[in-house]
């Protein structure tokens, strides 16, 4: 069979396309053929994530193929080679000036024809290892697979009771675990973007864009974000920005829907905490939970944190909410969101000059508020300007205080650099059933220059303060702190920041 020959004047670097200046006008060269590209691009997997490739052992696409598909595909003899008059630079694609009589390309036409081309390379293969390759790569470059046709975009949104995808399913969950998490995890108000912090590569990716799909809502107008494994969930202002409803979206498989409006939706007044009123739970391996606070009376400007406030638990394997009055018919919240801990929810009430007056608890199995712990006394010599909040991190409830710097001007009567200062953050440890703390850090030993206390946020190990500028952060069990990449959002962007992580290695194909 004879083979293609094409002219190739560029080479291929780790930078790009650069020119070959060993090569003169149109010389040629013969490519491997398809079924080597796919091996040698497995086995680069393989030296790039040995982990994801402990448990599978070394293979060549020759000891996988059938004598049929040596002898139908006859690859001693195949190869083929394609023409690239042109080379990459920062703005996309430029021409060569050695080229001519073709147009210069830009970027959405080069990703065609890289599917194209990826589609051609894996026509001829067998679909049992064109899945066992891409089911290999790693996140979020594995979801480029779903342009790749109809079917394959089929693999990644179909219900996951379908037999003919079962397959790949399941060797993607095999590999997904190795996946990063993303966190802190934003909501960019202005763009319809959200973006996710990858410590990995120590670089912001974006997770979601509202222009990737115009049938999505508006995203823009969403005011608070929270994820659960791959699951995204927004609330959105509607009518005016009076009424508010919550949608949920999996980034893996791009399902999505309206949750149902909250029972007794005219007398709701709002979500009692506008900064993030929502937390999402797992209900097995295919379901989930949403818990919603809100005040169903307004309160009076004489006592604004005097509110009746009742719980909303929405469970996705009936569709429905159900609604829990709070047994304190005058609840003093702060507007800091509940954190989930073993079975229960936590609330922070109004904090007085001798610590938190009250510790408000729902039991999530009961649907009910459960108990009020004894008010929880705090060791700052100065309760001013103290923001306090529950969180969950290394296993634990842990009570966060920092102490808000008041800004300084400087010389010249401008604000000076953010900063966190001395022993203005202390950390305790909850006794869930006594109420006491145990002081687990306080610090740091000296003020933290070009930081900001402004929002706090925890995973597993570790706690993070971040401005619309800044990132710190703290970790917990070595006591340690890191800068982290500036957030990509200029001062005055409308953000929002989600209380836990993208985890797109978890519950992956799990239905909205």
């Amino acid at each position: 069979m004879a083979s293609r020959i094409i002219s190739v004047p560029w080479q291929r670097s780790n930078k790009g396309w650069k020119r070959n200046a060993g090569l003169c006008g149109e010389e040629t060269r013969s490519k491997k053929s398809k079924l080597e590209v796919i091996s040698g691009y497995a086995s680069d997997l393989r030296s790039r994530n040995p982990k994801t490739w402990k448990k599978i052992p070394a293979f060549s696409v020759e000891d996988i193929l059938s004598e049929d598909w040596k002898k139908k595909l006859k690859l001693e003899s195949a190869s083929c080679s394609v023409s690239i008059p042109r080379r990459t630079c920062g703005k996309g694609w430029k021409r060569d000036h050695a080229a001519s009589g073709e147009d210069t390309l830009n970027k959405n036409q080069s990703k065609k024809l890289m599917l194209k081309g990826m589609s051609e390379l894996t026509s001829d293969l067998p679909e049992e290892m064109i899945e066992t390759i891409i089911s290999m790569m790693p996140y979020p470059e594995i979801l480029k697979a779903r342009s790749l046709s109809q079917d394959w975009k089929l693999k990644f949104s179909t219900p996951s009771t379908n037999p003919e995808n079962a397959g790949f399913r399941l060797m993607v969950k095999s590999v997904s675990t190795n996946w990063p998490n993303f966190f802190p995890l934003i909501l960019d108000q202005l763009k319809g973007v959200v973006i996710g912090f990858n410590r990995s590569s120590n670089k912001w990716v974006n997770i979601f864009q509202q222009s990737s799909d115009s049938k999505l809502p508006p995203v823009g107008r969403a005011r608070t974000i929270t994820a659960m494994g791959s699951l995204l969930c927004m609330t959105i202002d509607v009518d005016d920005y009076i009424d508010k409803v919550i949608f949920v979206y999996n980034v893996f498989t791009r399902a999505w829907k309206w949750l149902p409006r909250l029972p007794h939706g005219n007398e709701i007044k709002g979500f009692l905490s506008p900064k993030n009123p929502i937390i999402m739970l797992p209900d097995g391996t295919k379901d989930y939970k949403i818990l919603a606070l809100a005040s169903v009376n307004e309160a009076s400007q004489d006592d604004a944190w005097q509110r009746e406030v009742c719980m909303y638990l929405y469970e996705s394997k009936n569709d429905s909410w159900t609604m829990a009055m709070s047994s304190i018919r005058k609840c003093p919240f702060t507007d800091t969101l509940g954190v989930y801990f073993n079975g229960f929810v936590y609330f922070t009430g109004v904090l007085t000059w001798n610590g938190i007056q009250e510790v408000f608890v729902y039991n999530v199995e009961k649907k009910c508020w459960d108990k009020t712990l004894s008010p929880l006394r705090l060791t700052f010599q100065a309760l001013s300007g103290v923001d306090c909040k529950f969180m969950v991190c290394d296993n634990q409830l842990v009570l966060l205080c920092v102490h808000q710097r008041a800004s300084n001007l400087d010389d010249f009567g401008l604000l000076d650099s953010p900063q966190i200062i001395k022993n203005s953050i202390i950390l305790y440890k909850v006794d869930v059933v006594t109420g006491a703390l145990e002081e687990m850090y306080k610090g740091p030993k000296e003020s933290i220059a070009q930081a900001s206390s402004e929002r706090q946020y925890c995973d597993a190990d570790s706690i993070f303060f971040s401005s619309r500028c800044h990132g710190l952060q703290f970790n917990v069990h070595n006591h340690t702190w890191t800068h982290f990449q500036s957030i990509p959002a200029s001062d005055g962007q409308k953000v929002a920041f989600s209380s836990s992580a993208f985890q797109p290695g978890k519950n992956t194909f799990i239905g909205v």
